[in-house]
Formats: structure tokens, C-alpha cells, sequence
């Protein structure tokens, strides 16, 4: 679909000889179980640390902020 293919554009690469979460390391970004790309988290919602596993750990954005797609923490 038009929003995984969204993704993959701006994904960005992990260590591809691991494949684990441990390979990603990037903030405003996640990696599932076995991939090799980290994604982004979706816009509404942001990622202050390295590592998470999934878009259920990115943070929402709290009212009366806005977040961009891969964002580092909650703009006013």
C-alpha cells in the first residue's frame, strides 16, 4: 500500500548482519523483530530513544503538539 511504500522510502538501514532489534539504533525510529530497516514511527506520535520494536512504542503526542513523521519529540 501507498503508506508501506511511504515507509520503505524513508526507512533507514540497520546493521544488516544482525537483523535484530539490537541492529537499530535510531531515535524517531523502530524496528520489528527480524528487520533490517528501521521505520519510522507514524506522524502524531514520536520516538526519544533508540530501540523500540514497534509503532506501540513510539509516545503519542500530547495535545496541543504536533508530530512529524519520524519525530525526536513533540513540537509546539
Amino acid at each position: 500500500d501507498a503508506v508501506g511504500r511511504a515507509r520503505v522510502g524513508r526507512a533507514r538501514l540497520c546493521d544488516e548482519t544482525r537483523g535484530d532489534l539490537h541492529a537499530c539504533h535510531t531515535r524517531g525510529a523502530f524496528c520489528e523483530q527480524g528487520a533490517s530497516v528501521a521505520l519510522p514511527c507514524d506522524s502524531g506520535s514520536f520516538g526519544n530513544i533508540t530501540g523500540l520494536g514497534s509503532q506501540d512504542e513510539c509516545h503519542p503526542c500530547p495535545p496541543g503538539h504536533f508530530c512529524f513523521v519520524g519525530a525526536v519529540e513533540a513540537s509546539k
